[in-house]
């Protein structure tokens, strides 16, 4: 196993080699075939990986206006590659294009935005992530209910994360609960929320009152 892991390990640094001179030649070709180059690379998921490593840092060859031009392109495969390697090299952009990449038109690049938003823990406003807090697809919906900011005190971001409660995917409605539970535990305004929902009729949030009420006691008797 040792002697497969060093080979392995030999071959992943040729290929990342390789790569730094093709992305090395790309750099000094007309702007065009510059495009077309990287397109290749970062289509085909045997390279992309690589691909993406090496332009991480270089910024020096491959400016971020290569990259925002390929998250335009119209290959699926092309626009994640580059949404890949933006992530990879971040920079202060890094919250506007990845709220941009919520609205591409491939469910797989807003589910890998939606996770690089939850994961990187980047702070995006609550209110920014509310109009996507509706997706159509509940992976997208799942990691922006993970991302939200439980500090935030935006009735239409609370109002939306109550009537996620009864999101038809249970894992959504779920992690909705939570988040509100969390909110609840030290935001009144979560509390007054839920319970005006209740006083309306909805019954989903009966349980999410009392573990809020819970956690509540909990932390009291803990002091």
């Amino acid at each position: 196993a040792s002697e497969e892991s060093v080979s392995d390990r030999g071959d992943s640094e040729s290929i990342l080699s390789a790569m730094a001179g093709a992305i090395e030649i790309a750099s000094i070709l007309a702007p065009k075939t510059q495009l077309a180059m990287i397109s290749t690379l970062l289509k085909d998921i045997r390279t992309r990986a690589f691909a993406t490593v090496v332009l991480q840092s270089r910024g020096d060859m491959i400016p971020d206006e290569v990259l925002e031009d390929l998250l335009e392109a119209g290959d699926r495969d092309v626009r994640l590659g580059a949404a890949y390697a933006s992530v990879l090299r971040g920079g202060e952009n890094l919250p506007e294009l990845l709220l941009g990449l919520l609205m591409d038109r491939d469910p797989t690049v807003k589910a890998y935005a939606a996770r690089m938003i939850f994961q990187s823990q980047i702070p995006i406003p609550p209110e920014s992530l509310l109009s996507f807090l509706s997706d159509r697809d509940p992976a997208v919906r799942l990691f922006l209910v993970q991302a939200v900011d439980g500090r935030t005190d935006d009735p239409n971001v609370i109002h939306r994360l109550i009537e996620m409660v009864g999101d038809p995917q249970p894992v959504v409605s779920d992690a909705a609960g939570d988040k509100l539970v969390d909110m609840g535990a030290r935001n009144p305004h979560v509390m007054e929320a839920l319970a005006n929902a209740q006083r309306s009729g909805n019954g989903k949030v009966d349980d999410l009152l009392g573990r809020i009420e819970s956690r509540r006691t909990g932390e009291k008797g803990q002091r």
